[in-house]
C-alpha cells in the first residue's frame, strides 16, 4: 500500500496552479494546530520558491506602510529574509534523517517554510490591529497586551513556530504521538536556537537615513570619534551661571533619533526661538543624533544627557531658576524614549531613568516637554510639584509628522511655532495648541494622539516669575 505522500508526488507548478495556496492553506492549519496530512502539501522547488518570494513581498509591504514613501529599498535586508531558506532546509533534513524519512525531505520543507510564513506575518498583523482597536477600554487592553508582545514577542514566535511545526510534520510522516517530543527537539535546535544567536533584519524599505553611508561614515570617522567628547565638554563649559538678582530659564533640547531631519530641525527651532524670545542665550544647550551635525553638535545618549543636567544644576539658582528640557524623537510602546544613531549603543531612556537623572542633578523647577509616541507614559513618574509635563500623545497613543522632509512635527509645529508665537505662558500654549494637532490629524485620517499635560502645584508661580519674553 502506497503512503499519502507517494500518492502526491512533487508535481510543476503549471500543473497545479492552485498548489501555492494549498500550501499555504497548510501552514494556515498546522500555525493553528489543526490536522496536515500527505495530502495537504504539494512539494516542488517552484513551491518553495513561491514561499519565499511571498515573504519578501509581505515584509516590502510591512516596511512601505511604516516608512512611506519617501524611503529607499535596502539591499541588506534580502540577507535576514532568505537566512529563513537554509534554516528550513537543514530543519526538514534533521525531521527526516531523525524519523528515517528522506523520502519526505521535500514536503516537509514546504510545510515548515509556509508555517514560518503564517506564524511571522499573522503575529504582524496582529499588531497592525492592536493600533486600531476601538474603544477606550478595548484599547488599553490593546496597549497592554501591545506591551507584553513587545517584550515576549520574540520567545512566543520561537515557541510557537517550535510547536505548531513539530506537530504538523509528526502528522505530516504519520508518526505516533511520542514522536512529538523528538520533533520538538530536533525543531528547536536546528529551527529555533540559530534565530537566538543570529540577529536579522529583514527589512527592505526604510527612510533614507536609516542606512545611509554617510552616516556611518561621519560617526566613525577618526576625527568624529575624537571630537565629541571636547564638542560636549565646550559646550558645557560656555554655560554661563545664573544672574544674581532675578530669576533665569535654562534650555536643554534633545534631537533622540538619527534616521530622520525633523527632530534636529525642530530642536534647532526651539532653541533659536528661546535664545531669542526668553533670554537663553548663553543658559542652552542642544544634543543632537543626526550625521549632518556630528562635528558642530554633540550627539544625544543618556551619558551626555546627564552631564549636561548635572552642568545646569550646577549653574542655576535651584530654589528660583527654572529648566525647560524639550525631548523629540519615536517613542515604544513600553514608554522608551528612541536615542538612536546607526550602531551605536545607548542606554534605554524611559520615564524612571530621566526622573532619577533630573533627581541627581538636583534641578528642582522642571518644565518637561517630551515629543514622541506614547509620550503620556512620562507623565506619572515625572510629576513632583515643582514640574510642569506636556507629551504629544497619551500613553497609548502615537504622535504624528515624522516625514523627513518635514521642519516640524504635528506636535512641534503647533506647540512651539504657532501656540508659543501668540503667548508667553508655556500652560496656555498647550490649550491653545490642541485645535491645531487636531485638525492636521484629522485632515489626514489619523486616530486623535491625545496629548497630555501636569501641572504642579508651584510651577505656575515659578514660571510667573520669570522675566517678561520679548516680543
Amino acid at each position: 500500500m502506497s503512503s499519502p505522500l507517494n500518492d502526491h508526488l512533487p508535481t510543476p507548478l503549471s500543473y497545479r496552479p492552485f498548489a501555492f495556496f494549498v500550501n499555504v492553506k497548510a501552514g494556515l492549519r498546522a500555525a493553528c494546530f489543526l490536522r496536515v496530512d500527505g495530502g495537504s502539501v504539494y512539494a516542488s522547488p517552484a513551491q518553495f520558491a513561491l514561499l519565499v518570494l511571498c515573504g519578501a513581498l509581505l515584509q516590502f509591504v510591512n516596511d512601505y506602510l511604516q516608512t512611506g514613501g519617501d524611503g529607499v529599498f535596502v539591499a541588506v535586508g534580502l540577507g535576514g529574509l532568505l537566512l529563513n531558506v537554509p534554516l528550513v532546509l537543514l530543519a526538514a533534513w534533521g525531521i527526516t534523517a531523525f524519523f528515517r524519512r528522506p523520502q519526505a525531505l521535500a514536503a516537509v520543507a514546504v510545510l515548515l517554510l509556509a508555517t514560518m510564513l503564517v506564524i511571522d506575518y499573522g503575529m504582524l498583523f496582529m499588531e497592525y490591529m492592536l493600533d486600531y482597536v476601538p474603544g477606550y477600554t478595548l484599547r488599553r487592553g490593546s496597549a497592554r497586551l501591545q506591551q507584553l508582545l513587545d517584550h515576549y514577542g520574540f520567545l512566543v514566535r520561537l515557541l510557537w513556530l517550535v510547536l505548531a511545526c513539530a506537530l504538523a510534520t509528526v502528522r505530516l510522516l504519520d508518526l505516533r504521538f511520542p514522536a512529538l517530543g523528538q520533533a520538538t527537539a530536533v525543531l528547536a535546535l536546528l529551527l529555533a536556537a540559530p534565530f537566538t544567536q543570529i540577529y536579522i533584519d529583514r527589512t527592505l524599505w526604510a527612510a533614507p537615513h536609516d542606512y545611509a553611508p554617510q552616516a556611518r561614515q561621519e560617526l566613525q570617522a577618526e576625527d568624529v570619534f575624537y571630537l565629541q567628547p571636547q564638542l560636549l565638554q565646550s559646550r558645557l563649559a560656555a554655560l554661563q551661571a545664573s544672574p544674581g538678582g532675578r530669576p533665569a530659564l535654562y534650555f536643554l533640547g534633545v534631537a533622540g533619533y538619527a534616521g530622520q531631519d525633523v527632530f534636529m530641525k525642530e530642536v534647532n527651532y526651539v532653541r533659536s526661538m528661546f535664545d531669542r524670545r526668553f533670554g537663553t542665550t548663553g543658559h542652552s544647550l542642544i544634543l543632537v543624533n543626526n550625521p549632518k551635525s556630528v562635528r558642530e553638535t554633540p550627539i544625544a545618549s543618556v551619558s551626555s544627557m546627564q552631564m549636561s543636567l548635572n552642568r545646569i544644576g550646577q549653574l542655576m539658582d535651584k530654589d528660583r531658576d527654572v529648566l525647560f528640557l524639550y525631548l523629540s524623537s519615536h517613542g515604544s510602546h513600553d514608554h522608551t524614549f528612541t536615542l538612536e544613531f546607526d550602531s551605536m549603543q545607548f542606554y534605554v531612556l524611559n520615564p524612571q531613568r530621566l526622573r532619577a537623572m533630573l533627581d541627581a542633578s538636583g534641578i528642582r523647577n522642571r518644565v518637561i516637554v517630551v515629543s514622541a509616541c506614547y509620550s503620556g507614559g512620562f507623565i506619572d513618574a515625572l510629576k513632583t510639584d515643582d514640574t510642569l509635563v506636556i507629551t504629544a500623545a497619551a500613553a497609548d497613543k502615537t504622535s504624528f509628522g515624522c516625514s523627513n522632509e518635514a521642519d516640524f512635527t504635528y506636535f512641534g509645529k503647533a506647540y512651539f511655532e504657532e501656540a508659543l508665537n501668540r503667548t508667553d505662558s508655556f500652560i496656555v500654549a498647550y490649550d491653545l495648541a490642541l485645535p491645531g494637532i487636531s485638525a492636521r490629524e484629522r485632515a489626514q485620517g489619523f486616530e486623535h494622539s491625545d496629548p497630555g499635560i501636569f501641572v504642579g502645584k508651584n510651577i505656575e508661580s515659578r514660571l510667573q516669575q520669570l522675566p517678561n519674553p520679548r516680543p
